[in-house]
This record gives C-alpha cells, structure tokens and sequence, in this order.
C-alpha cells in the first residue's frame, strides 16, 4: 500500500504479531489481509531513527526524547519523568541501553523510567551508526554492546564503562556501520557497499570484504550505500539505497587549510534489496523509480508469516520467506516472478591485457517450456552497453524452450570469438503460472587461453670431444 501522507518508512517493527511501522513522524498498524493501515495512533516527538520491542512494549528513538507504546498509549519519556536523548536501541541483561547523538550511552532497568550513565564516547557528536549485540571473542564467549561509528567499531566494556577499540578502523564515511548485526557466526559491518565480516577471537579479530563492492562492483545505476543489514534464516539482506550522492568534506593536509566537497556517487540509481547466502549475492527487489530512497526494513513473523519487510517507492513490500532451509524449485508454493535478469561478473582468467578465444558456452537447463525459458547474451571487453545473443540450430530466436543441455557456439568452431574479458546475461521468462519457472542449473565457458610465458637456455655440445672421466673444472 502508499505510505499513508506520501511520507518516507523511518522504521518497520513486529509487535504483539501485528506489523508497525513509522510513516514521517506518524504511528501506524497493518490491517493484514487488507492492504492498508490504520488510522494514525498517535504522533512521534520526531522521525525516529530506531526502535526496539522491550518488556512488551516498543521504543522508538526520536533524537530528543523516545516514544513509549504498549498497544494503547504512546507516551514520551518526558511524561515518564524526564526527556532522554535516543538515536539507538539494543536490549542486554534484561536491560534497555540508549545511545544518544553525544555518544553517551545509558540504560533503563523500570522501562524507560529512570535512566543511568554508563559509556561516553570521545568520538565527536553525530558520529555514531548502529548500536548491536556480538560476542568478545573470550573463552567462554559472552554476549556484549559493540558500538558503530563512521571511523569504525567500537566495544563496551561493561566493567569499565567505557568503549574500546576492536581493531576494526575505517576511513571516514558517513554511512559506515550503519545497520551492523550479527548473523551466524559472524558481525557484518557494512561501509558504503563493502561489507566486513569481523569474527572475534582469543587471538584478536579477523577481518574478511565481503560486499557488493567486489569483483567489479554492481553497474552504477544501482551503487548507492547499505542502509541497514537484516539477519535472516537463510539469508543476510542489505538494503541499499541509491539515492544519496555520497559527498563528504575533504580536508588538506600539511599545513593546506582549504576544505572542498566531492561527490564520490552521483544520485541517479535505483535502491534495491540484495541477499547473501554465505557464498555470494542475489537480488531480492530493485525499485522501480530512480532516485527514490530506501531507509528501513525488517524480519517478520507478524500474521504468523515470515516476510522480508522494506519501504521503496513511496510504499512498502514483502516478500514471503522460508521457515525452512530453501530450495525454491521443490517446494510447491514457491512465487517467482514474471521475468529477472542474472548479469555474472567479467572473466577475464586473470589476464586482462592478453587475448584469449572464445569457442563456446555450454548450459543445462530444466524446467523449460514454450511459457518458461531463458536467453543468453554475451557482452565483450568492459563494454557495458553492447549485448550479442546466443543462438543455435535448436534455438534460432535465442529461446531456450527445451529442457537438457544445451550448447552454444561462438562462430565456427575454427574461429570462435576473441575477447580480453567477457561476462554472461540470463534473461528468465515466466508464464502465467506464478509458481513455475526456467531454472539454469549451470554454465560452462570453453576458450583457449594465451599460454604462459617459459623461459629457457639454449647449449651448444661438441659432440666431436672426449668428455668420458673429465670433472667439471676440466671441462670448464
């Protein structure tokens, strides 16, 4: 459904098995079954930045103070007994811990009640990005407050009440950390669109990229930064939002007191939904509408559905999820959409200046019928525009229709197709059944590549000589 008053999706929450969410600085309740949402229930102190279900009831984080809902009221802290600054949220030792704009973290043991100081950051004011719970890495590990900042992460040291550094430094970017969490065995702290999985141990962290951010990137239209992480059953979902143009302040060094402004990502992208599997990334959904943002999203189990819940294109969507270990092909429910499109990266076997010959691209198919089907395309040499189909005697229109294996040749067998890199398109096709689809179990790509370089020596050996009994020196 539209966002109720066209306004923007500040946070989405499961609460009491119902979805809420914040629209502007307005409250609101999902009418499931309906598409619609209720009347508003009550107006925020602000846009909020974050919000948390504790002790059965939600907190909203709203910059000066925080809102307080138990199913009926709204309340601000100020009503309780006193306004207290709130960016972040995150529950621990049965505890509500708020993080302020300051950096200064409290805590609340009477639900919001009374507050009392722990941690100050010395980081400067608005510096700060996401506030979640990770292990410490000590043997036996124990669940701690880790603290994300636009120059890196931070860990509470509970008995010190203070922050300590993590050995996870970044360069200044204003949206690192954001949305960081903790999925599996690991915390993923995004920064643009790289991703960090940290993993703590008694030997101190090990630091892995794994983001969007790799092996060439995605095409700009879609490069933006992560907004927040979701940890999910099968999968890790970031939102990216495509719509911020990236500027920061850039500063001189070496005595060089001028500042300047550079705009490190032009705003003219789609946001989108991608998902992580432990081996690579997918595309969940890619808005419709350039330049439009996308800032929140959850997991769900509100009307007893497991949904992926985000805000794009002035509305919001879901889509189900599987309760499940998934494998969407055998399970009978499974929804796919009318058509997607896969572009796999550049290879170039690691040689990108030589030149190497394409001979042909071998797939198997299964599924496929007149309704459901998929063409290949090819595309050369970093050339992002120019696309060549695939076709053969089988498939002369590039509609690959029968199940099987199929191969495709690039020219004659005794020409093939030169390239320095090339990369793959799949357009998929679906039919009018909703819960059927091509499915491309592999592709396999034969070329010749250049051969290496060896080096030899060259002797010359006069036969004509005695060399019998003689040692080195002597022959020498």
């Amino acid at each position: 459904a539209t966002n109720p008053g066209g306004a923007d999706l500040q946070v989405v929450i499961e609460y009491q098995n119902t979805l809420y969410a914040v629209f502007g600085d307005k409250l609101y309740r999902r009418v499931e079954g309906s598409n619609t949402w209720s009347s508003s229930l009550g107006t925020l102190v602000e846009a909020p930045t974050d919000a948390i279900v504790h002790k059965s009831k939600i907190y909203f984080a709203c910059g000066t103070d925080f809102n307080r809902y138990d199913g009926t009221n709204l309340v601000t802290g100020a009503s309780l007994n006193a306004a207290q600054p709130s960016r972040f949220f995150v529950e621990w030792v049965d505890r509500l811990y708020n993080l302020d704009n300051d950096g200064q973290m409290d805590y609340s043991a009477n639900e919001g009640v009374g507050w009392t100081a722990d941690a100050l950051s010395s980081k400067p004011s608005g510096s700060f990005t996401s506030l979640f719970k990770y292990h410490d890495g000590a043997s036996p590990k124990k669940v701690v407050i880790y603290l994300g900042t636009k120059e890196g992460l931070l860990e509470h040291d509970n008995g010190n009440t203070k922050w300590i550094d993590t050995g996870l430094p970044l360069p200044f970017h204003e949206h690192a950390c954001k949305g960081s969490v903790w999925w599996r065995e690991s915390a993923w702290i995004p920064s643009g669109m790289l991703i960090y999985k940290f993993d703590i141990g008694s030997d101190g962290p090990t630091i892995t990229p794994i983001g969007l951010d790799r092996d060439d990137g995605v095409p700009p239209a879609y490069s933006g930064h992560i907004t927040k992480l979701l940890a999910g059953h099968n999968y890790l979902y970031a939102l990216i939002d495509a719509t911020d143009e990236g500027t920061r302040d850039l500063y001189g060094g070496d005595g060089d007191t001028g500042t300047g402004n550079a705009i490190l990502i032009p705003a003219t992208g789609f946001s989108w939904v991608a998902r992580y599997d432990g081996h690579g990334w997918s595309v969940v959904h890619v808005g419709e509408s350039s330049e439009t943002s996308i800032l929140a999203g959850t997991l769900a189990t509100a009307n007893d559905a497991y949904r992926i819940w985000f805000g794009v294109d002035n509305t919001i969507k879901f889509a189900d999820l599987s309760v499940s270990l998934e494998n969407p092909t055998a399970v009978s429910t499974s929804k796919f959409a009318a058509s997607s499109e896969n572009i796999t990266g550049w290879f170039d076997n690691n040689e990108s200046t030589a030149t190497k010959l394409g001979i042909e691209l071998n797939g198997l198919f299964s599924s496929m019928t007149d309704d459901e089907y998929i063409m290949i395309y090819y595309g050369l040499d970093y050339d992002e525009d120019t696309w060549t189909l695939l076709t053969n005697s089988d498939f002369s229109d590039g509609k690959i229709t029968k199940s099987g294996q199929a191969d495709f040749v690039f020219g004659n067998y005794d020409e093939g197709i030169a390239f320095k890199s090339i990369r793959f398109k799949e357009e998929l096709i679906r039919g009018s059944t909703n819960t059927r689809a091509p499915d491309r179990r592999w592709l396999r790509l034969g070329f010749l590549p250049v051969l290496p370089v060896r080096w030899g020596f060259t002797v010359r050996v006069d036969c004509r000589r005695n060399y019998r009994f003689r040692n080195k020196k002597a022959m020498t």
